[in-house]
């Protein structure tokens, strides 16, 4: 399923000149993200300044682009892949068995967040189906243990919004 491994992407990237420069600029790895549909052949890493509350994402699939400096939507903290251990594929396969139901994409997103009144790392792993329902499992990086789960329909959020 996943065609670019993570650490391939990262290695890649650190390896990157333009990226090179943006943490020499004071950003640090804020997210990562990729969409899983047959898939993963490209991972998004969010670059993110506290200084400036900007974003820069970096695409790196068979080859490295980074996006434009924008203003970011929320305050990130940096993403220590030192103390990963739950890798992409461990994650999805752990979320895969609590979900029942087709799919029309799955999202991945590794971050922190605050669960419980503590800041981890997670996997957020989102299964959207053809129903727009996304159904959410956070996954703990670190013990793989499924800490949170949510269903919102896309529907209903998209017609408040309007």
């Amino acid at each position: 399923m996943i065609d670019l491994l993570l650490r391939d992407a990262i290695e890649k990237a650190e390896n990157d000149e333009g990226i090179k420069k943006i943490k020499s600029q004071g950003y640090f790895l804020g997210s990562i993200f990729a969409t899983a549909q047959e898939s993963i052949n490209e991972w998004i890493l969010h670059f993110y300044s506290s200084k400036k509350n900007k974003i820069i994402d970096c695409y790196v699939g068979e080859d490295v682009s980074i996006g434009e400096e924008e203003d970011a939507i929320n305050k990130m903290t940096e993403v220590c892949l030192d103390k990963l251990k739950i890798m992409p594929e461990h994650a999805l396969a752990k979320a895969k068995k609590r979900f029942n139901g087709s799919t029309i994409n799955i999202m991945l997103i590794l971050h922190n967040k605050e669960i419980k009144g503590k800041r981890i790392l997670v996997w957020t792993i989102n299964f959207i189906a053809p129903t727009m329902v996304a159904k959410s499992y956070d996954v703990d990086a670190y013990s793989g243990k499924v800490v949170e789960e949510k269903e919102t329909s896309l529907i209903t959020r998209y017609s408040r919004a309007s």
